[in-house]
């Protein structure tokens, strides 16, 4: 069952519905993200790099896990760069 690209509650609904075509009576199944992808903080904090992703990390997690804010940084905002379907996407936290 290709489930990739999907949310994980609609990789669920997926899963049981190929399950209930013949296999399952009434299939409950449940689906989590076993790993995530790292990710990359650039600019003024103190130890900028990879780091490991935690499912509902916020920005200020993500700076505080490279060791806080360098003396320069513009605290008011962040810019957050994504993959998207067209390219990245970049907006202003």
């Amino acid at each position: 069952v290709k489930v990739g690209g999907q949310p994980t509650s609609q990789a669920a609904r997926t899963i049981e519905a190929k399950l209930s075509a013949g296999f399952v009576r009434e299939p409950h199944v449940t689906v989590e993200v076993d790993a995530y992808r790292p990710f990359y903080i650039l600019g003024e904090v103190t130890t900028s790099g990879q780091y490991p992703y935690v499912n509902g990390m916020a920005v200020e997690t993500a700076v505080a896990i490279a060791a806080g804010f360098g003396p320069r940084a513009a605290r008011d905002y962040a810019v957050l760069t994504r993959e998207g379907k067209d390219g990245l996407v970049s907006g202003i936290v």
